[in-house]
């Protein structure tokens, strides 16, 4: 559903307007509707932007301590391992 609004703009705005959605072939209406979903699709896609920025800083500051961990882990198997086999023989 559409509703109506009021907007108030100086005239020579309003001739290039005229002129920009006749050559377009739509209405100053449907033009200033095209501009305002493309403002608000914006706005939505830099606030994903910006969640997908810090999700990937908080992975990037999770991630060293995860692989110093299995570093960690992988060092002990490889230890416990060696110290089996030696006490095996």
């Amino acid at each position: 559903m559409a509703l109506p609004i009021t907007v108030q703009i100086e005239d020579e705005l309003y001739e290039r307007t005229q002129k920009l959605a006749s050559k377009r072939g739509i209405s100053i209406d449907q033009l200033v509707a095209q501009q305002l979903e493309r403002a608000v699709a914006q706005e939505q896609y830099s606030r994903l932007q910006q969640k997908v920025a810090q999700h990937r800083q908080s992975n990037r500051v999770a991630r060293p301590a995860q692989s110093v961990v299995k570093s960690a882990d992988k060092s002990s198997v490889k230890s416990a391992a060696k110290s089996a086999g030696k006490r095996s023989r």
